[in-house]
């Protein structure tokens, strides 16, 4: 109930602060917010003459008029036709002021896209005056903005004799009601908030700014949070990739060795297949062991006694030759044979018996 109370009596100042603004403000013809429709010629070239043929369908201007009273000395003129001068503004009525004398032209004035209104720009006595009221406009909304268009009218075009010319001076907007933060909105019909629309409209603007800050924070958690799940994500297919990689490398090699592994291991098998132990002679001999042969003896003869091959007196220390020798030796592929010594000493002898 306190909370409640509390904010029922902050709407009225909120209101109050919101909507508080100067009350008219005035915009020269000369302000950058004016848009001219045509380039905008030299007072020497237009001003009094009519019958020049470039200031037809054209704006121009003029400083320090003689008679005086212009808004800061200044007025933008148009012989016409088809010229247009087009403000966007903020307010809940608008004046249009220029110069009234006896050869003003008629002119036209849409707001919002609306139906044309249309005004002249004739003295009543004939005089020239300025800074005359030419045509105004209330009841606009001034939450929104608006579009105004002031047009020289066709029908007042004639001949270069008999030419009228409509002078505009300055803009004039009452912008009471107008919110101190103007609004982007663009309106194409008039009209007024009802009673319980403003009611709408300023409990909106009372919660605007809260509504704003936390839509920010939750933006930036959002972000935050989807950038740090773009990253795991990023490192997971990462692993991924590089696990898949690592398994293809490693059952490539598995299948498929380097050329020098290949090699080293047919070398292997080659040499395991045909290495076979040696034993003095090759495995293809029928007799695997060898034993020092004995002194050649004659074989008895019926003649006499057995003869020896050598004299008493040669034995001793010497070297008798062997005349046997081993079967021929066919070594078998990868086999080293080792050499056979084909020279036995013998001990020496007393005797022959």
């Amino acid at each position: 109930m306190v909370a409640r109370g509390l904010c029922t009596s902050m709407f009225p100042l909120l209101f109050t602060r919101s909507f508080a603004r100067a009350a008219t403000v005035q915009i020269d013809d000369f302000d950058p917010r004016i848009t001219y429709n045509t380039p905008i010629l030299s007072q020497d070239i237009c001003e009094n003459r009519p019958d020049n043929y470039a200031c037809a369908g054209n704006w121009w201007y003029e400083l320090g008029n003689k008679d005086g009273g212009d808004y800061n000395n200044s007025i933008h003129d148009t012989f016409g036709p088809a010229t247009t001068a087009t403000l966007q503004f903020q307010g809940s009525a608008i004046s249009v002021y220029g110069v009234t004398l006896d050869a003003g032209a008629k002119g036209t004035v849409v707001i919002d896209g609306g139906t044309p209104d249309l005004f002249s720009s004739v003295s009543s006595d004939g005089t020239l005056r300025p800074q005359q009221l030419l045509y105004s406009k209330g009841g606009l909304n001034p939450a929104i903005n608006h579009q105004i268009i002031v047009a020289y009218d066709e029908s007042s075009f004639g001949p270069a004799d008999n030419r009228r010319w409509l002078g505009i001076d300055y803009f004039a907007i009452d912008t009471s009601g107008v919110p101190s933060t103007p609004t982007i909105s663009t309106s194409t019909a008039t009209g007024s908030l009802s009673t319980s629309s403003t009611g709408r409209s300023d409990h909106t603007a009372a919660r605007r700014p809260r509504s704003h800050s936390k839509t920010g924070i939750e933006v930036t958690a959002g972000g935050v949070a989807g950038g740090i799940a773009l990253v795991a994500i990023g490192a997971a297919g990462l692993f991924l990739i590089r696990r898949h990689f690592r398994e293809v490398d490693e059952r490539h090699l598995g299948h498929n060795p380097t050329p020098q592994m290949a090699a080293f291991a047919h070398s292997t098998l080659a040499a395991s297949q045909h290495i076979r132990p040696y034993h003095g002679y090759p495995s293809s001999c029928p007799d695997t062991s060898w034993s020092a042969p004995t002194p050649f003896l004659a074989p008895p003869s019926s003649s006499g006694p057995p003869t020896s091959i050598a004299s008493s007196s040669q034995l001793g220390s010497e070297t008798v030759e062997l005349v046997s020798q081993p079967p021929p030796y066919s070594p078998v592929a990868g086999s080293v044979p080792l050499p056979v010594d084909t020279m036995i000493n013998v001990p020496e002898i007393s005797k022959l018996s």
